[in-house]
């Protein structure tokens, strides 16, 4: 916005206020608005770069505060130590082209000379010269053969460009005064602050150790390298230098003061509560935590949920079936183990789960997991062995029936996998636990064996891309975003452990697909994991045949979601309230050779009418209906639609 005090007020006089007649400025007041359109007329003058004349000027003195180098004492380079030459000094600098050694030709911009100066004297630091210190100035013959030396590239004197104004190109003579001192090593080690951090956990970080060649940048790294393992919010190291000075007596040692401030000071934390969720309608949860236990960086993470079956006196719930969830959980964790930079991560989990698709799921599952990060990327690999037992549903006895209970997945089905699994996770977003901008796709391998503890062979590749776009202009509250989602089993034969040949013709259920209820699964709108769904027929003992729809886990899932996102209030509760419509659609099926496009193709549209976006986390409430048609609309799908809940990365 401009106002008439602000174009006065600019220290100068600008050309417009000598065309603009009153009547010109009483037409502009008279109206609500206007635009106004602002011209510059540059002189660029010559343009401005270093000569090949370079002068190194050794200091015996050390540079002061104020930065002003005129009348230090220099050394003598006959009588006195200097170590580096200008070539060594300047290679692959800001006063050097991208590969040229020779000096000249480098445009002089108002910071060329500060960047000059970091990059001098972080070289020196970085091969041993702790109190090493850099200043530039420039010098300037003009036509009249007077020399001027100038402190800074910012303060060229006008008559630079004056006198060389005829001329395209005018050049100046890069001065490098340098100040050595003496060649140091690392000297005494102190941590400050690591009140419950073993100091061996810190120490192992460390890249440098008393007596080696000092170097700011392992100093700069083990700091970095200390924040890694969590222990530390901050982590601070503070060169000490002594006898490194050349007024002072050899020998040079840098004493190293490390303080840091505790990440993890707490012993023990506890949440604790009771909850609700889709297929586990109520439950107790604890989830105790012992982070940086003893100081010894590791982490235990603990979790329990115990869920309540209310679906006896609760008919509508869960169809009347089973219905909860129960695990216990273990998490031990510990970051840059063995003294590497792979994060460690072992698990331990039993769980129960009870749901009407799929009967009632007991696990127990072992995995352990190493990691390396690369700034966005994250590698993994590890092992898991799982022992699982499976129960269809289980339907109360037919009248007449002397078989007892009839179960429609042939009984209890265990199953024993052991298994390897590696991946990578590209992490491009400003937030990845609320994304608004960027992209995120990561890629998962397994391969189940029977020599690494299972009985089957087969692989398993998951594969997503997440992308998130905000639409230009519209002061960051549209947003457009879409993902998709592609994974497939691939049971095939192989050796057993004992010798014999194990063909593995399907995956077991544990390990199949089942899709639905969410976007991260499939389509909104659908009972959960209900998205392929086979008829059953079950005989009864008088004649005749119930047939009954059951939901079945499938080996290839591929699906994706778009949706279009607006924001209306920005800050609420500690995030941002928006709104968003979607569309899911994909395909979940056995095999490619007996998919069917038009039967198997599925897709729902929807509106999210709620979601609170804060930094860790989106929940989200709306409603999702399948787009009729003879196929899309099952016999287990409700045509009206079905309200959503949702929480994590929504769409």
């Amino acid at each position: 916005m401009l106002n008439v005090a602000s174009l006065l007020d600019n220290g100068g006089s600008p050309s417009w206020l000598d065309d603009f007649d009153a009547a010109g400025l009483q037409g502009i007041l008279a109206e609500d608005s206007a635009k106004v359109w602002v011209r510059f007329r540059v002189r660029p003058g010559p343009r401005v770069v270093t000569s090949a004349t370079e002068e190194v000027r050794y200091l015996d003195q050390r540079i002061p505060f104020s930065r002003n180098v005129e009348g230090l004492d220099r050394r003598d380079l006959e009588s006195q130590e200097v170590f580096w030459g200008a070539p060594r000094i300047l290679r692959g600098g800001p006063l050097r082209r991208p590969g040229d050694e020779k000096p000249g030709g480098v445009s002089v911009t108002p910071s060329l000379d500060r960047e000059a100066r970091n990059a001098i004297v972080r070289g020196y630091r970085n091969s041993g010269f702790a109190v090493a210190d850099a200043e530039l100035t420039w010098g300037y013959t003009d036509r009249r053969g007077n020399r001027y030396e100038i402190r800074g590239a910012r303060n060229l004197p006008a008559q630079v460009c004056s006198d060389r104004s005829r001329d395209s190109v005018a050049t100046v003579d890069p001065i490098v005064n340098v100040y050595e001192g003496r060649k140091g090593e690392f000297g005494d080690i102190l941590f400050r602050g690591n009140f419950k951090t073993q100091p061996y956990v810190l120490r192992r970080e460390l890249k440098f150790e008393t007596g080696q060649a000092y170097s700011q940048d392992l100093a700069d790294r083990s700091a970095a390298s200390i924040e890694a393992t969590g222990v530390a919010r901050t982590v601070t190291i503070t060169p000490y230098p002594v006898g490194c000075h050349w007024d002072e007596a050899a020998p040079c040692q840098v004493h190293q003061l490390i303080a840091i401030e505790e990440a993890k000071d707490v012993t023990m934390a506890v949440d604790f509560g009771f909850g609700a969720a889709t297929l586990n309608p109520f439950y107790v949860f604890a989830e105790p935590s012992f982070p940086n236990i003893a100081g010894t960086a590791w982490d235990l993470n603990l979790e329990g949920r115990y869920g309540f079956d209310i679906s006896e006196g609760i008919g509508d719930l869960c169809s009347g079936q089973d219905c909860y969830e129960r695990l216990g959980a273990g998490t031990l964790t510990r970051r840059h183990v063995f003294d590497t930079a792979l994060d460690l991560d072992i698990n331990g989990r039993f769980q129960q789960r009870a749901t009407p698709a799929r009967g009632v799921v007991s696990s127990i599952v072992g995995s352990i997991r190493l990691s390396r990060s690369f700034q966005d990327w994250t590698f993994y690999a590890g092992y898991l062995i799982q022992y699982a037992n499976v129960s269809k549903d289980l339907v109360k006895p037919l009248a007449g029936s002397n078989a007892g209970w009839i179960n429609r997945g042939g009984g209890i089905v265990s199953d024993l996998t052991g298994l390897i699994d590696t991946g990578v996770v590209l992490q491009r977003v400003d937030n990845p636990f609320n994304p608004y901008e960027g992209f995120m796709a990561t890629m998962d391998i397994k391969l189940a064996s029977p020599w690494l503890g299972g009985d089957d062979w087969w692989t398993r590749i998951d594969l997503s891309w997440q992308h998130f776009i905000p639409i230009p202009r519209t002061q960051e509250r549209l947003n457009f975003r879409y993902t998709l989602r592609y994974g497939q089993l691939v049971p095939f034969s192989g050796p057993g452990f004992g010798g014999e040949t194990v063909n593995t013709k399907t995956v077991p259920d544990v390990w199949r697909y089942y899709a639905g209820g969410t976007t991260d699964l499939g389509l909104r709108g659908i009972l959960p994991e209900t998205m392929l769904v086979d008829l059953e027929e079950v005989a009864l003992p008088y004649g005749g045949t119930v047939i009954r729809p059951r939901a079945q886990g499938g080996h290839i899932r591929a699906i994706g979601s778009i949706a279009l996102q607006v924001t209306s209030v920005k800050d609420i509760f500690g995030g941002a309230l928006a709104h968003s419509v979607f569309y899911d659609f994909g395909v979940l099926t056995q095999f490619w050779d007996k998919f069917d496009l038009r039967r198997d193709f599925r897709h729902s549209v929807g509106v999210n009418a709620i979601k609170l976006d804060i930094n860790i986390v989106t929940m989200a409430l709306g409603y999702a209906v399948l787009i009729p048609g003879v196929y899309n609309v099952g016999p287990t799908d409700d045509r009206n639609g079905r309200f959503v809940f949702d929480v994590g990365v929504t769409f």
